[in-house]
């Protein structure tokens, strides 16, 4: 999946989530129809799928998390559990990075 695909997906997922869009739905749920944890694991790595699209990824793997959890492999159950946090560290460390430049800039400007 391409940059531009995954921007494609994130208007969708914009429509989904704010307008409620049934035919964004339709879509979403045809996109996330096989190869679910490939495909959310994608979405949540990529900076190019946008918030709704990491909402919706995340709402997509809660939901197969919980249907399919018996069948789940405890290495499969792992892996999606490193890999959820990694991501959550990764974006911790950049938001936080962000608000000190922010507060830096502006205290030199209140100087």
């Amino acid at each position: 999946m391409d940059e531009q695909q995954l921007s494609q997906l994130s208007v969708v997922c914009e429509q989904a989530v704010v307008q409620g869009s049934s035919g964004a739905l339709a879509q979403i749920n045809e996109f996330f129809a096989t190869d679910v944890l490939s495909k959310c694991e994608l979405v949540l790595r990529s900076d190019g799928s946008g918030e709704y699209g990491h909402v919706v990824a995340a709402t997509v793997l809660h939901d197969y998390l919980l249907e399919h959890d018996a069948i789940l492999s405890i290495d499969i159950k792992i892996g999606i559990r490193k890999s959820t946090h990694h991501r959550f560290q990764t974006r911790d460390r950049g938001a936080s990075r962000s608000s000190d430049s922010d507060h830096q800039a502006r205290r030199q400007r209140r100087t």
